[in-house]
């Protein structure tokens, strides 16, 4: 069942409940995939984010309108938590499998580890930046004990 966000449904109060797996699509082709107990009130939770991810980066590039909402997949009221991320991670695995290229930096859940993917352009951006503690003396004592480091400056 493939669904787009009416106009009218813009606001949280407005939101009708709805389980299950849905597509997020940039004017680019690139696809968020995600998973909500309440779809339409995550999806307006998306319009008003303001993390680094890739998502959000396009939805500020692009603006929320220009992106395509649509319910991959929707499932029973009484689902358990456990399931819905089992069908997310289903999900992601098709369109990575089908190379879509991805929105997505973490796999199913909120709580996820990061993608190989992300990880190694985690580890690119902070190449050739200087450690916070280089030279300092009982840095990383302090850091262990959860002192500040001017505490036992000397």
């Amino acid at each position: 069942m493939t669904k787009t966000l009416p106009e009218y449904r813009c606001r949280r109060e407005n939101a009708v409940t709805k389980v299950g797996i849905y597509k997020i699509t940039n004017p680019n082709g690139l696809v968020y995939i995600g998973s909500s107990r309440s779809i339409y009130k995550r999806w307006l939770r998306h319009r008003e984010g303001n993390k680094k991810t890739k998502l959000h980066s396009s939805i500020s590039e692009f603006g929320w309108k220009n992106h395509i909402f649509e319910i991959s997949h929707q499932l029973p009221l009484d689902i358990s938590d456990e399931i819905l991320l089992i069908y997310e991670q289903l999900y992601i695995d098709a369109y990575k499998n089908a190379n879509y290229e991805m929105l997505n930096v973490k796999d199913a859940g909120s709580k996820a580890k990061f993608s190989e993917e992300s990880k190694k352009l985690m580890s690119l951006s902070r190449k050739g930046r200087i450690p916070w503690n280089k030279g300092l003396k009982n840095a990383q004592i302090a850091w262990n004990k959860g002192l500040k480091y001017s505490i036992i400056k000397k």
